[in-house]
């Protein structure tokens, strides 16, 4: 049979393991929402030709062949936007990110 005494230091160092992985993973958890991992550097957009009234006339794809057009939200129709929220992330407009 276990002596008192060692079932009493398991139930400590148990304990005590419970607690500093919680403390670790409070931590580690605190400093990933102070300092999220950077995210990639800004985007190339696409060159733009305008006229003088700020007509588009001419764009370009950027130099690793995509074609990113700098557009406010506002610019885009409401509809397109809900459809790919409601597609791509419900939660969206809920949570941090």
């Amino acid at each position: 049979m276990l002596s008192k005494k060692f079932l009493r230091r398991t139930a400590v160092a148990g304990a005590s393991l419970i607690g500093l992985t919680a403390i670790a993973a409070t931590t580690l958890w605190a400093l990933d929402r102070a300092f999220p991992p950077p995210l990639p550097a800004e985007l190339t957009v696409s060159t733009e030709v305008q006229d003088r009234d700020g007509e588009l006339l001419r764009a370009f794809a950027t130099p690793d062949g995509y074609w990113r057009l700098e557009t406010r939200l506002n610019q885009v129709d409401k509809q397109f936007v809900d459809m790919l929220v409601t597609y791509e992330d419900k939660r969206f407009w809920n949570h941090e990110g």
